[in-house]
């Protein structure tokens, strides 16, 4: 594709906001935790974003309603009296000495997003200002406003300490759709617990409630489904930890329809399992499929593609990228958008990968991406092959 055609096709938004819609996308935070994290609403009828981010904003200002001790008396005598707390309470009355809000869990749930605050405003303070790779600081901006919605949901449950809220209507407030309901309150009822569980116990929920959806297609993948949701809850904000909090797991799911989310992190399970095989007629099969599909595959595909381009096996390189150079429209301008996220990944292959799939693009029009990458980046090999790319696009417009 010449870098003129490329031009046409593509959007300058993608340039700028480096967002895309599709609906295709499986939010593996791999890096599109786990469906795509950088994709929001995609273009408005005119083609341009407007001012949908203060609208997104000002919405979930307007959502947060004071939460309450919504439980009756019977209720909140059946959890203590039913709870081993309870007795160990009674036992040891200087329990309640040593949490802030009256209720331990409530301390943990505040201490476990007070960190991930915390987390976004390092990595924030850590991007330069200059930086034309937008991905991380859009991600970081985007969990630092859910995670101030959260402690201000936090906040107004602590005013009921040491009662806590009934779980149902919490997980109601907070828009968890009935799937998710189902798999938080069967994990924390047999735990006795309400707003924090172990994420071992909610991972056998998570397989239980996944699994009429995946073993249609893909018997064999359930436990990988699950695995990659578990996956999402470990982003590069969060502390290694055991639990997770109900408003962290509903998080994952919000704005997403749940059965076709986990049919297509089926299907993004199925090609990452075959492309990791490296095996040309998996590989293959893999881009065949997506060549019938006309949406920007899940970006946990897209970067293992790109690691393959990577890897140099000549063969395999030339079936990616007869995919790659037939993609134009809206699936070329979300395949370089979706690359560009690539190139603030954390392994050296994939951000090699995704410059060379950039390449095959040949679009001058991202060179000030190309020439932050070429000058910071970390890895030798990426600056090199970078360097080399300016000075392709630098040959293309003397001979234009």
């Amino acid at each position: 594709m010449t870098s003129s055609t490329a031009s046409d096709e593509l959007d300058d938004n993608v340039l700028i906001t480096n967002e895309i819609h599709s609906e295709n996308d499986s939010g593996i935070d791999s890096l599109r935790q786990n469906c795509s994290p950088y994709v929001l609403d995609g273009y408005n009828k005119n083609g341009s974003k407007g001012s949908r981010e203060g609208a997104r904003f000002r919405q979930l200002k307007e959502r947060r309603k004071s939460l309450g001790a919504l439980m009756d008396s019977a209720e909140i005598e059946k959890l203590y009296l039913e709870s081993d707390y309870f007795w160990q309470t009674a036992c040891n009355d200087n329990n309640d000495n040593h949490t802030v809000t009256g209720s331990s869990e409530i301390d943990t749930c505040l201490q476990y997003h007070l960190n991930r605050i915390l987390k976004c405003l390092e990595s924030l303070e850590s991007i330069e200002t200059d930086c034309p790779l937008v991905y991380k600081t859009s991600e970081m901006l985007k969990r630092l406003e859910v995670e101030t919605v959260t402690l201000d949901d936090l906040l107004r449950i602590a005013k009921s300490a040491p009662a806590l809220p009934n779980i149902s209507n919490v997980l109601t407030e907070i828009e968890a759709c009935p799937e998710v309901q189902e798999i938080w309150l069967s994990t924390c009822y047999p735990l006795n617990s309400s707003l924090i569980v172990p994420k071992d116990k909610l991972k056998t929920q998570i397989k239980l409630q996944i699994a009429h959806i995946t073993e249609q297609i893909y018997p064999h993948l359930v436990s990988r489904v699950a695995k990659s949701i578990i996956r999402l809850l470990n982003d590069n904000v969060q502390k290694e930890t055991s639990n997770v909090t109900v408003f962290h797991f509903v998080g994952i799911f919000k704005g997403r329809h749940f059965e076709p989310y986990i049919e297509n992190m089926g299907h993004d399970a199925w090609m990452v399992t075959l492309l990791d095989t490296e095996q040309i007629q998996k590989v293959a099969q893999v881009v065949d499929r997506l060549s019938n599909v006309p949406v920007v595959p899940p970006l946990e595909s897209l970067k293992h593609l790109g690691v393959l381009l990577a890897r140099g096996d000549f063969r395999i390189s030339m079936i990616v990228e007869q995919y790659l150079r037939q993609a134009s429209g809206h699936l070329l301008s979300d395949l370089l958008s979706s690359y560009l996220c690539l190139l603030e990944d954390d392994t050296t292959d994939a951000r090699l990968g995704a410059l060379k799939a950039l390449a095959i693009f040949d679009n001058p029009r991202i060179s000030k991406q190309i020439t932050y990458v070429a000058e910071h980046d970390f890895s030798e090999d990426v600056r090199r092959f970078a360097t080399s790319m300016l000075r392709g696009f630098e040959e293309e417009v003397t001979r234009i």
